[in-house]
């Protein structure tokens, strides 16, 4: 029986790293362009009903599953979901018990992976996860730049909806289907990049990972991603106060940390504005190279001969705006609009609430009630996602499920100061899971990530957490 516990444990954290993988290939278009959407169906459900199934054996053979830190809050919080799908059943099910299948995964096996492995082991999954994205990753950024470099713009037709691609609205999107989400890969990759610095000697292995995190800020910068560059700061100032604070001792020490963070922010918002205003001038060097004048030549002849291409090109006027001088000058979020409509977005579904105030929506229903409820409503008329995780949180579970989930929130943001702010010299892994954790979660602020959705980030997440819980043990354990 143990031994066959220690295989359960291997494919758990097998079935992880197959998850983050998968779901990694799903925000690379060219991935999804050769893949068809049956196959794509498939294969979740194939993952499904694997996790599910190695979930539930995991339940009867082992004991990690409730003795994970503050577990039982998220068990409750699963109740929740399944006493709002029920109250919402005329709306559908199916997709919602998918919804809590797919939680429930992420809170039995991901959340208690700590428990399975020990500190060498977390060490090399650390490392052979960052090892693997990172070989994945950068094809598609170095094509995404190149895109750039050519001012290319397109649309491509993904199971019938239209993406966009290359330089558009003065945002590089590249070939992954949401630059936001690209960007923060890039992130947490750099954070990545930082580990496996920290954890080799060699300076070509250095050198490389450096230059690998260059190319990845600049893919950022491109990306205009907003998000990203508050998750670069708040990073940098991290890792200033784990630099300084834990080393400086004396009267001084305060002002010193805070001095040292300020210059952090000071340089990271200087490096992001100089390569900004630097990148936007090389399109037009570039365009002065005789083969690149070949390239869009001929890019432009097949574009204009193939009619059933999947690339349109983009209409006239959005094309005149990414080949101005300040191509990365992005138009939005501007004029009054700063949070480009998030605030209407979330005054709209918590107006439009109602008599869901207690157990919500159910996961992926809202839009659906909306229609019928409040069919004049800005999201009935839009179709908007709420654009913000914790906001998910109460429209899906009400006042029952967010209650839980804050609690949940309070107790893991005080186990997670009390590792940072604690004594002694903190370990690259443990500042590299609350890295992690702290990136998606202040992503999460702006985007319908984390909670009732099945990618990378959400695995990452709760994995992370879960190894976070592992140094707190380990603090504990020596006074």
């Amino acid at each position: 029986m143990k031994k066959f516990r220690k295989t359960m444990d291997m494919l758990i954290i097998f079935y992880l790293l197959f998850n983050i993988v998968y779901n990694l290939f799903g925000w690379i278009v060219p991935v999804k362009l050769v893949t068809p959407e049956t196959v794509d169906s498939f294969i979740y459900i194939v993952m499904g009903l694997m996790g599910a199934g190695i979930a539930a054996v995991d339940v009867i053979i082992n004991s990690y599953w409730k003795k994970t830190r503050y577990c039982w809050i998220l068990y409750a919080f699963l109740a929740v979901m399944g006493i709002s799908t029920v109250l919402n059943m005329s709306f559908g099910y199916m997709s919602n018990l998918k919804t809590i299948v797919w939680t429930g995964i992420q809170f039995v096996l991901f959340y208690s992976l700590y428990q399975r492995i020990d500190k060498e082991k977390a060490m090399r999954y650390l490392g052979v996860l960052w090892k693997i994205i990172s070989i994945i990753w950068i094809v598609p950024v170095l094509y995404s730049i190149f895109q750039f470099l050519m001012l290319d713009s397109y649309y491509t037709l993904i199971w019938g909806k239209k993406i966009k691609q290359g330089l558009v609205e003065n945002r590089l999107f590249g070939i992954f289907s949401d630059p936001n989400y690209a960007a923060m890969v890039s992130l947490l990759l750099i954070i990545g990049m930082i580990f496996l610095i920290c954890r080799t000697e060699k300076k070509w292995k250095k050198t490389i990972y450096i230059i690998y995190s260059i190319i990845l800020f600049v893919y950022m910068v491109l990306s205009g991603s907003r998000t990203a560059e508050v998750g670069l700061i708040m990073t940098v100032v991290v890792y200033t106060y784990a630099l300084s604070g834990k080393t400086r001792k004396g009267g001084r020490k305060l002002v010193e940390i805070v001095l040292s963070c300020i210059l952090g922010v000071v340089l990271v918002v200087s490096a992001w504005e100089i390569s900004k205003v630097g990148l936007e001038k090389l399109p037009k060097i570039v365009d002065e190279v005789s083969f690149v004048k070949e390239y869009k030549e001929s890019k432009k002849n097949v574009v204009q001969k193939s009619e059933t291409s999947s690339k349109e090109k983009m209409d006239t006027n959005l094309k005149s705006t990414i080949t101005s001088t300040k191509v990365l000058e992005r138009k939005d979020g501007k004029a009054g609009n700063i949070s480009n409509n998030r605030v209407k977005i979330w005054k709209s579904y918590l107006k439009g609430m109602g008599n869901h105030l207690i157990f919500g929506m159910s996961p992926r229903n809202s839009v659906q009630i909306f229609v019928k409820e409040n069919p004049n409503s800005y999201i009935a008329q839009t179709d908007y996602e709420t654009h913000n995780g914790y906001l998910s949180v109460f429209v899906a579970t009400g006042f029952a499920g967010s209650i839980l989930m804050c609690l949940f929130i309070i107790l893991q943001v005080k186990n997670a100061c009390g590792i940072f702010f604690g004594k002694g010299k903190m370990e690259i892994e443990c500042l590299t899971c609350i890295l992690i954790i702290t990136n998606i979660a202040v992503f999460t602020c702006f985007f319908t990530e984390l909670f009732f959705v099945n990618n990378m980030l959400a695995a990452l997440f709760w994995s992370s957490l879960g190894m976070l819980e592992y140094w707190r043990d380990k603090k504990n354990e020596n006074g």
